[in-house]
């Protein structure tokens, strides 16, 4: 998660200051394992620079409608 923050600017209207990813805003945690990344439409930009394979319970990943560019990460080996 650190790297997927990194790899992005993030709006100074959303808050993912917290050292701890399970209480990032739009992040969906069970078992301290990503399962939801919900950050459509949020002025979101930068590139999705991060292996999606790291987070292996992740089910849902929504970033459309934000500035982000860059390659698409594979979601080979994701469930």
């Amino acid at each position: 998660m650190e790297k997927l923050k990194a790899s992005l600017k993030i709006p100074s209207s959303f808050d993912w200051s917290d050292s701890d990813p399970c209480k990032w805003a739009h992040v969906t945690y069970d078992n301290q394992r990503v399962t939801m990344i919900q950050i459509p439409s949020q002025k979101f930009g930068g590139t999705l620079a991060f292996d999606v394979k790291e987070l292996s319970k992740l089910k849902i990943f929504e970033v459309m409608n934000n500035q982000i560019g860059g390659p698409i990460p594979s979601f080979v080996g994701v469930s």
